[in-house]
């Protein structure tokens, strides 16, 4: 790749600030909402959010292939691939819940190497980069050092599409429920896991 190649942390950041500011503008305004199945919606945010993303990348590493939520994967792999999910936490968004963000992760060569997660309405970036840590706007963060169930906070989702798996999730909800110091659910995947 050329020397004016960006590293692939700075187009993510700046994919993801870019992302964040289409988000903010209509946060809080009426959205175009439409169904992908039963209780999956998209929003022409999430739309043009993932589309922005995509040309903001190509524009670095054009032999880029994607895998994204909304267009899905690229006829044909490459090298580097990008997993793309413009609004985690679309449900959230559509009803002005501010718990959601863009999420972007990184394969090189077949392995996942690099992973990003914006909070826009926060301004908090997440970044990891494999054999190098994790870090929110620049400083390094560290997972908790709780060990015992009785201490934790876990945390759960739900996924209200797929209507086979309400039990089984609920059961394993109550079975921890009492257990622990307290279960939170918030909506966005990507930002619990980085929480």
């Amino acid at each position: 790749m050329a020397s004016s190649v960006l590293s692939i942390k700075k187009v993510l950041k700046l994919a993801c600030n870019e992302a964040g500011e289409i988000i903010k503008k209509s946060f809080g305004s009426v959205k175009k909402i439409s169904s992908k199945g039963k209780n999956d919606w998209v929003t022409t945010q999430d739309k043009k959010v993932e589309k922005h993303i995509i040309d903001t990348i190509k524009k670095y590493y054009p032999d880029s292939s994607f895998i994204a939520e909304e267009s899905g994967a690229s006829p044909k792999s490459s090298r580097i691939q990008w997993i793309i999910d413009p609004i985690d936490g679309t449900n959230n968004f559509i009803h002005d819940y501010p718990f959601f963000c863009t999420s972007i992760g990184v394969q090189v060569d077949g392995e996942l190497n690099y992973g990003a997660i914006y909070d826009p309405l926060r301004k908090e970036f997440f970044y990891a980069e494999k054999g190098l840590g994790a870090f929110l706007n620049n400083k390094r963060i560290k997972t908790s050092q709780v060990d015992n169930l009785e201490e934790a906070l876990l945390c759960t989702g739900f996924i209200t599409s797929k209507k086979h798996y309400a039990k089984k999730n609920i059961d394993n909800f109550q079975k921890l429920l009492f257990k622990c110091r307290s279960i939170r659910r918030d909506g966005s995947a990507a930002l619990d896991l980085a929480y």
